[in-house]
């Protein structure tokens, strides 16, 4: 027993002795132990064991826990002359497991659980024996060693880049050092030509202890000396993350429309009920299809949103007379219409469409709705937004998906218009028709309904080609002079183009009255008697100011007058 100790104490690896004449057929078995299964250790406790408890045994009676304590039954004692000597390599968890299941730890459980190397037990079973041989020249070897379930354990290889060993100390450690300290540390080092070396781990080190580069870096580190490295900071290449214009623009979009526009948003699904499309498209309109679909009904994904808010119209009608709603998300384009793009892929657009419903008696949906549109194109920085005719669609160079918004009856044609700015077409607003709206519930004759659609990617790209620089402009000194005009045109005469003439009317004249026109802003529109069928009366404010003194009614109105001669001149009468 104390040459064993002793051996184990040399060479780190537990061995156990039994008392041959007391095994069974002196053959030992390792194997797992029974639940409720009994031993009696040296230390004269019994113990009751479970089925994850390694037992060595004989044919008849388990003899020791393994890797924890041998069993009484199989004690050296004075009168022992004959020797089993056991040296074995158990699963370091197993034996950590049992230790603290028993309460029993031992320096044999201690070793164990710290994942010993196998090459060991040879090395101690061969120093007991030759020990034993020395205090007792008279004993002798009667049986040869037996290795059982020997398994030849593969060496484990680490590739190493000796300027990354550098690189990770932080100080540059020549190649030749960095060899040498692995070398005196008993790693086989395979030196090829270069920088890269192959690094075989010595077997006492390969058990849960070295494995990868960064291992080895740390071997080489504290033989090196950590007192030999400098302390500094580490390089950091401070960049800002990449920032994806389009998603902080929809942010910035969204803050507009929940508060400044009092829109609700919702979130509906990318596919839409068959019921719902049919209202909207032609039975030939191609769309994307779901292969999996939650129901054969709604296997389409949608073109568009306006669909899907007009499906929350029916469901939200019967509770509220009124509600303004919008959603941003993605709409499926079958084949794309990019230049940019492989001609008939499906293409992936982020829109945003809004619904407002108004059951108010002569309500005018499409004017609020365009309302709002102003609002949004103001706040990012669209100054020449314009609402044109849905036929000119086709004159600008690039427009959104037109196919996309659903059939001619699904919209109201006295009331819609197209969004343009420079050459691009990136939405368009609108009334729903009367009869697809009595089909979501609302009665035409108690209210309306209006839409907008926006190609949001388009709309970015406009508000980021119509930035300026922004500049201090001092709040007016002095009081503006407001004058009004009543102009009479043909119905087919846009406001905006009347607005525009009377905002670009230079007086006849030469002086500081050249600078007095300030603004021009429509308050009313009128249609009917006294006027003949086929006209409208157009009422605008104008606002005059001077910038350097208090302009007068009198200096306004011969500017005001100058202006009316020229409205005339254009073929428009005043009333």
């Amino acid at each position: 027993v104390d040459v064993t100790n002793y051996v184990m104490l040399e060479t780190g690896q537990p061995l156990h002795a039994f008392d041959a004449t007391r095994i069974a057929r002196e053959k030992i078995i390792v194997r797992r132990a029974k639940d409720g299964e009994h031993v009696t250790t040296l230390d004269g406790t019994d113990r009751v064991l479970t089925n994850e408890t390694l037992l060595i045994t004989d044919p008849e009676k388990a003899v020791a826990v393994a890797g924890v304590m041998g069993g009484l039954n199989s004690e050296i004692s004075d009168l022992t002359e004959k020797l089993i000597i056991e040296a074995a390599n158990f699963n370091p968890v197993n034996i950590r497991r049992t230790a603290l299941r028993l309460g029993l730890r031992t320096e044999a459980s201690n070793r164990f659980e710290k994942s010993l190397d196998p090459e060991l037990t040879v090395l101690g079973i061969v120093g007991t024996v030759k020990m034993i041989k020395e205090m007792l020249p008279g004993a002798s070897i009667i049986s040869p060693l037996i290795d059982a379930d020997y398994s030849e354990k593969k060496s484990i290889k680490i590739p190493l880049d000796t300027e990354w060993v550098a690189r990770m100390l932080g100080v540059p450690v020549e190649k030749k050092r960095i060899l040498d300290i692995l070398r005196s540390l008993q790693f086989e080092v395979n030196d090829n030509t270069g920088h890269r070396v192959m690094v075989t781990v010595p077997s006492f080190r390969a058990t849960k202890d070295v494995s990868i580069p960064h291992d080895l870096v740390e071997e080489v580190g504290r033989i090196y000396g950590y007192d030999n490295i400098t302390a500094k900071l580490p390089q950091i290449h401070n960049e800002p993350p990449y920032e994806d214009s389009l998603v902080s623009f929809i942010r910035r979009v969204k803050r507009l429309f929940s508060s400044e526009l009092s829109l609700s948003e919702i979130y509906t699904y990318s596919f839409y009920d068959d019921s719902i499309l049919d209202l909207f498209y032609p039975q030939e309109t191609p769309f994307l299809k779901l292969k999996n679909p939650i129901s054969t009904g709604m296997a389409r994904l949608r073109r568009n949103l306006i669909p899907g808010l007009y499906s929350v119209v029916k469901k939200n009608i019967l509770f509220k007379n009124e509600f303004s709603i919008y959603e941003i998300g993605s709409v499926y384009n079958p084949g794309s219409t990019d230049q940019e793009k492989s001609q008939g892929l499906p293409d992936e657009k982020q829109m945003v469409s809004a619904l407002i419903v108004r059951k108010t008696v002569g309500a005018c949906a499409f004017f609020e709705m365009k309302g709002k549109l102003e609002a949004l194109f103001e706040k990012i920085g669209i100054t020449g937004a314009e609402f044109r005719p849905f036929e000119s669609a086709e004159t600008y160079s690039r427009c959104f998906d037109m196919a996309g918004i659903g059939g001619p009856d699904v919209y109201h044609k006295g009331r819609r218009a197209i969004l343009a700015d420079g050459d691009t077409c990136f939405g368009f607003v609108s009334e729903l028709n009367p009869r697809l709206l009595g089909k979501a519930g609302v009665d035409f004759n108690a209210g309306r309904a209006a839409v907008f659609d926006i190609d949001l990617r388009l709309l970015m790209e406009r508000a980021q080609a119509n930035q300026k620089e922004k500049k201090y402009k001092s709040i007016p000194k002095y009081p503006e002079v407001v004058l009004a005009f009543a102009v009479v045109v043909d119905e087919d005469v846009p406001v905006r183009d009347v607005k525009a003439f009377i905002g670009s009317c230079v007086p006849d004249r030469e002086g500081p009255s050249n600078s007095l026109l300030e603004r021009v802003e429509l308050f009313d529109i009128y249609r009917g008697k006294p006027l003949p069928e086929g006209k409208k009366n157009l009422a605008f404010n104008v606002y005059y100011r001077r910038g350097d003194r208090t302009l007068t009614e009198k200096e306004a109105n011969v500017v005001h007058e100058d202006i009316a001669k020229r409205i005339r001149k254009h073929g428009w009468e005043l009333r």
